[in-house]
C-alpha cells in the first residue's frame, strides 16, 4: 500500500461585506451663550460593526450650533452607512 501526501497552498483574503449598524437617538440641547456643541457620543445609541468600531473616531457634522440653527437640524455621521438624526434646539 502506498501513501500519498498532497500539499496545496492557497491564499485567503478576508472581506467585511456587512455594513455597520448605526443606531442613533434624537436629542435636545439648550444653547449656552448662544452656542451648543455635540459629539457622536451624544447621539450614539448602540452603533456597532461585526468587525468592531473605534468609537473614539466617530464624528458628527455639523457639531456646533448657534441661534441661527433654532429648531430641528439634521446631523450626519460619516460612517460608511450614514445616520441622519434630528436635533432640536429649544
Amino acid at each position: 500500500m502506498h501513501r500519498v501526501n498532497l500539499r496545496c497552498t492557497f491564499g485567503i483574503t478576508p472581506e467585511d461585506n456587512i455594513e455597520p449598524v448605526v443606531i442613533t437617538r434624537n436629542i435636545t440641547r439648550p444653547l449656552s451663550n448662544g452656542t451648543v456643541a455635540i459629539t457622536a457620543d451624544d447621539i450614539n445609541d448602540g452603533t456597532w460593526d461585526n468587525c468592531g468600531l473605534d468609537m473614539s473616531t466617530l464624528k458628527v457634522s455639523p457639531a456646533a450650533f448657534t441661534c441661527a440653527n433654532m429648531g430641528p437640524n439634521t446631523v450626519t455621521s460619516p460612517l460608511p452607512t450614514r445616520a441622519a438624526i434630528r436635533l432640536r434646539l429649544p
